[in-house]
């Protein structure tokens, strides 16, 4: 247990922590096939570790460390943004993770880590050495992501919240320019004005960005879409009833 107390400071690490800490290549091999055999430590993916509790020989990193502490650049995103916080209705065993460069989807302890690509890092935060997106960066990546997160989860999870920070909104769209994502934001956040008295400005600047253009709320479900003229948006026949 020469180097359990370093290694706990880490609490998640790869082989190059590892011979940094023990010196040599090969004093590293050695640690951490015996530290995996004697339980000291858990592999989560290739070249990735976690230090287990020792009391329980279970992982002392909880999901969210785990899914944004492979790289500095990864954090937390999307829907699992909602279930951090607790605005959702449910677990899911899915996180959501953000990076800049391309890595496999994994699994461990029964949690799917996928990742989605993005060179966009603004509105990250840090809490508590998690790194994790806004409320409101996760809800306009959910709507740009429309085919992979259902509409009517995500405005259960709005139904949640507290606070919805227009500016940040405007923000994040503003360095995504993308004129359709403008129209579903607009489209989506109209039903929450009242409740978060999100401005008219808000709409009107929504509406500019996106000109004159027609789109699909999501265009892998465009049979299942009836148009909208107000925002001159195909979307599903009950989206306004919810």
């Amino acid at each position: 247990m020469k180097y359990i107390k370093e290694l706990s400071s880490l609490k998640l690490f790869n082989k190059k922590d590892v011979i940094y800490i023990c010196g040599s290549v090969s004093n590293a091999n050695y640690i951490l096939k015996s530290y995996i055999e004697k339980g000291y430590i858990t592999k989560i993916k290739k070249d990735y570790y976690v230090i287990n509790d020792l009391v329980n020989d279970m992982p002392a990193a909880n999901k969210y460390e785990i899914a944004c502490g492979y790289d500095k650049n990864d954090f937390i995103s999307h829907h699992s943004v909602f279930e951090f916080y607790g605005f959702n209705n449910q677990v899911y065993n899915t996180i959501d993770i953000t990076t800049d460069t391309f890595k496999r989807d994994f699994v461990f302890d029964n949690n799917l880590y996928k990742y989605h690509k993005s060179s966009n890092c603004i509105q990250v935060n840090n809490i508590s050495g998690i790194k994790i997106s806004t409320i409101e960066r996760a809800i306009v990546d959910c709507i740009n992501d429309s085919a992979n997160f259902e509409y009517y989860e995500l405005l259960e999870c709005i139904n949640s919240i507290n606070v919805i920070d227009e500016s940040r909104v405007l923000n994040y769209l503003e360095s995504l320019n993308n004129k359709l994502l403008y129209k579903k934001v607009g489209f989506v956040l109209e039903k929450y004005q009242d409740e978060f008295n999100i401005s008219n400005d808000f709409f009107f600047e929504c509406k500019k960005r996106s000109e004159n253009i027609v789109g699909y709320y999501n265009l892998q479900a465009k049979e299942s879409l009836v148009f909208n003229a107000k925002w001159r948006l195909f979307v599903y026949k009950d989206m306004g009833e919810v």
